[in-house]
Parts: structure tokens; C-alpha cells; sequence
């Protein structure tokens, strides 16, 4: 049976290399904007009005008008830095990149860094940052450690973890981490001890984890997607037309979950991830690093392509 794909009304944002084909291009507010179109978007995080893309080289860009206009917000941070990801605990904004974690009180216009990227400490590439209360968890190529004072110190949390973690998420009292090709682990203390729980879940499930209304999400590599409804301790495999892909960001809403593919391009389930749809965006470019969602609004980070946004009820 031939898989059909359906060509969806989409709104771009960052300058591309792809000239007149482009239509309602973004408004370049900041001469290195351009280099988006180079680096790719590895992240993206929505306060309110503000939306937060880091990339690969170019560091990190905000705007506040929907994706219209971005300004380049990097000063502070070390010239050419990978943002891999961010996370905003009230009028604090973390990043955390491939020279440790830097934080911004004035909405990045500025960027100060923590002790983890003091290098007496060691090299701190960091693949992830998420925050519960007062609790700030970075996972890096050092370990998953753990701030409680706004990163202002740190301590390493990796009892029971063997490899890796490139992923964080909270449900609850529990915290989880995704490995590279160790599965997910699960702490309900804070990070002091782990234990795996991964049953149910293929060899590289849990690249990524999102969590919504107490079911947890875990894209794989090159396996689709699984979820769990009990805390991580089974896993279901969800992937009925999604079975080989490789799934780097995972979007959840009441209707609708959304999956971004390296690859493959964007996929959705309406039917709680039993089956899942190819939808064909237009964007051309179909290596997907990042979703972020705010309402109707999808915004869509690709490796090398830029961002895109897209209205969630068209999907």
C-alpha cells in the first residue's frame, strides 16, 4: 500500500540558502542570522512570548514575536558554542553547551558561566538540562549532576549509571534519563541512586523522553517510538508507521503527539501513538533536531535548514 503524504500550509522563519523558492522570509534583525541556515538547530525552548533556538555553531537566537524576527543573543558565550539545550527557571534562563552550563537573568542579553565550566573540573560537554522546582539536572560527557542554588554549585549524581544520559525528564518525585544504548534509568530520590527500566524498550529506545499527563514518551534510534503509563517500569512500543525511524524530538498535546525524525521528516499519531501519518511540511529538509509547542504553534528545528513553525491544528 503506498504511503501517502500531505502538504501542510508552513510558515518560515530562519534565513535559508533556498533564494526564491522561499516565500515570507524572516526579517534578519542580526548580521549572524545567516548562519543558522549553516549550523542547524539542535533545541528549542517557549517562555510566553519568547521563543529560544540554540544551534550547533552560531549559538543562540530569541524572538518575541512568534517566530517573525530573531536577534542573536550570545554575548557572554564562548565564540562559535554548540547550545544543545535550555531550560528557564523563573527570570533565569540555563544553556547548556559544548563548554559547559552559562546562564542569562536578562532574557539573554548577556550570558554568564557556571562552576561547570570551570576546567579544573574537567571538560563539561553537556547533552541535556532540565529543571523541576528548585532542583537543576544537567546530563553531560562528565555524568548527571545536580544544582539546588541556581547552578551557583554542583553535585554529581551517577550512582548506578554506567553510560552516557542524553536526555532528562520529570514525572513527579521521579526523575528519568535516557543513555546511549543503555535504555532509561530512573531515580525517586533526587538523583542518588538509579535503577534501569527499561523493559519493553529496544537496545537504543530513550534518546529522547518527554513526558505528559503522567504517560512518558521515548523516541529511539531507528526503532520509533515506546511509552509508559507506569513510571518506566513497562514499556509498549508505539511505532505502526513509524518503525524505523529515528526519532530526536518528541511534541505532545491533548490530541495529538508529533514526532520530529532525522530523516524522515515529522510524523503524527491522533490515536494515542498507535498509528502514525507522514506529513510532508514542504520544508525540504527532513533532518528534524527539535520541536517546540506553545498552543497552536509547532516550531520545527532542522539540522541545517533552519526553523520552521507550522499550526498544530493542521497537522
Amino acid at each position: 500500500m503506498k504511503k501517502f503524504r500531505w502538504l501542510l500550509p508552513l510558515v518560515y522563519l530562519f534565513l535559508t540558502a533556498c533564494g526564491s523558492d522561499v516565500t515570507n522570509p524572516t526579517t534578519i534583525i542580526d548580521q549572524g542570522t545567516a548562519l543558522l541556515a549553516e549550523s542547524g538547530v539542535n533545541c528549542i525552548t517557549i517562555d510566553g512570548n519568547a521563543v529560544y533556538a540554540g544551534t550547533n555553531s552560531a549559538g543562540i537566537f530569541l524572538s518575541t514575536d512568534n517566530g517573525k524576527t530573531w536577534v542573536k543573543r550570545s554575548k557572554g558565550l564562548i565564540s562559535n558554542s554548540n547550545v544543545s539545550s535550555i531550560a528557564i527557571h523563573g527570570s533565569r534562563v540555563f544553556l547548556g553547551t559544548d563548554f559547559g552550563v552559562f546562564h542569562s537573568t536578562d532574557s539573554g542579553k548577556s550570558w554568564s558561566p557556571s562552576r561547570l565550566l570551570d576546567f579544573a573540573y574537567g571538560y563539561y560537554f553537556v547533552h541535556a538540562i532540565a529543571i523541576s522546582g528548585n532542583n537543576v539536572f544537567v546530563t553531560s560527557n562528565n555524568g548527571i549532576h545536580l544544582s539546588t542554588d541556581d547552578g551557583v554549585s554542583w553535585t554529581k549524581k551517577n550512582d548506578g549509571i554506567m553510560y552516557t544520559a542524553y536526555t532528562i525528564a520529570f514525572n513527579q518525585e521521579n526523575v528519568f534519563v535516557g543513555l546511549n544504548g543503555g535504555g532509561v534509568f530512573r531515580s525517586t530520590d533526587n538523583g542518588n541512586n538509579w535503577l534501569a527500566k527499561s523493559k519493553g524498550l529496544g537496545n537504543y529506545g530513550g534518546q529522547t523522553l518527554v513526558v505528559y499527563e503522567n504517560v512518558i514518551y521515548a523516541g529511539s534510534r531507528g526503532e520509533g517510538i515506546y511509552l509508559s503509563k507506569d513510571n518506566g517500569d513497562t514499556w509498549t512500543k508505539k511505532n505502526v508507521g513509524i518503525e524505523q525511524a529515528d526519532v530526536r524530538a518528541i511534541a505532545v498535546n491533548q490530541d495529538k503527539i508529533i514526532a520530529g525524525t532525522y530523516g524522515d521528516g515529522i510524523y503524527v499519531s491522533k490515536d494515542g501513538g498507535d498509528t502514525w501519518t507522514a506529513r510532508d511540511l514542504g520544508i525540504g529538509n527532513r533532518f528534524i533536531n527539535s520541536l517546540g509547542m506553545s498552543g497552536n504553534n509547532l516550531y520545527i528545528g532542522t539540522d541545517g535548514a533552519g526553523v520552521f513553525r507550522a499550526n498544530v491544528s493542521d497537522l
